[in-house]
């Protein structure tokens, strides 16, 4: 009985044996495995995360439109001439009278009559100023309706009737207190412009050089 005791003893501490080292080696695979896990992660972590890998995330596949739509589009650059509309031609010619009551005086009263002036405009035309019913010179018979302060128009030789329709400015005086009156219309059917009468007293403005202003535009 004694024996058969002692061999029984024997064989639970081997089965404990066994079991003790099954037990460990199970533990030594489990941790292994954990291991291995854990290195695959951190391998896939660092792949996803590196620029060189030609795979996208999602993430990053969804964060591309976005960004080029947001990315601004440069608009094409044209010359200023183009995205401003074309002005209307103009030309601009200057009569300087030089003592302008004397030779109103020497004519009688009779309006002044400038130099000959021609541009791509209106060719062969002259500025006609007449000195108004307030100059002290004036002629006995002058009619009654002529401007108070003088006045001032156009005539030009009448050349082929296309239709040709101007607009005329006038500047009287020179320097701060010159004066720009009009528009006035001049065309291809007659020979003279609108009068321009003056509204202020040209002898304030003369100081012994009377500058006026003739400023044609393609209307």
């Amino acid at each position: 009985m004694h024996q058969q005791g002692s061999i029984l003893s024997g064989n639970f501490a081997m089965a404990d044996g066994r079991e003790n080292k099954d037990q460990a080696l199970l533990e030594r695979i489990l941790q292994e495995l954990r291991l291995k896990a854990c290195t695959r992660l951190s391998s896939q972590d660092s792949t996803d995360a590196s620029p060189s890998n030609g795979t996208e995330s999602p993430v990053s596949s969804w964060a591309s439109p976005i960004l080029s739509w947001s990315t601004p589009v440069k608009a094409p650059i044209l010359p200023l001439a183009e995205l401003l509309p074309l002005a209307p031609a103009r030309r601009c010619e200057t009569w300087r009278i030089v003592n302008p009551g004397a030779k109103f005086k020497a004519s009688c009263g009779f309006p002044l009559v400038s130099p000959q002036f021609s541009n791509d405009l209106l060719e062969d035309f002259r500025v006609i100023f007449a000195p108004g019913s307030a100059w002290k010179g004036r002629k006995p018979k002058e009619s009654p309706q002529a401007s108070r302060f003088g006045s001032l128009q156009l005539k030009f030789l009448l050349g082929e009737d296309n239709g040709t329709e101007l607009q005329i400015f006038f500047t009287v005086g020179g320097g701060g207190v010159a004066s720009r009156l009009g528009p006035f219309k001049a065309s291809s059917r007659h020979s003279v412009s609108e009068i321009c009468e003056l509204p202020v007293d040209w002898r304030t403005q003369e100081h012994s050089v009377l500058t006026i202003g003739v400023e044609i535009v393609a209307a």
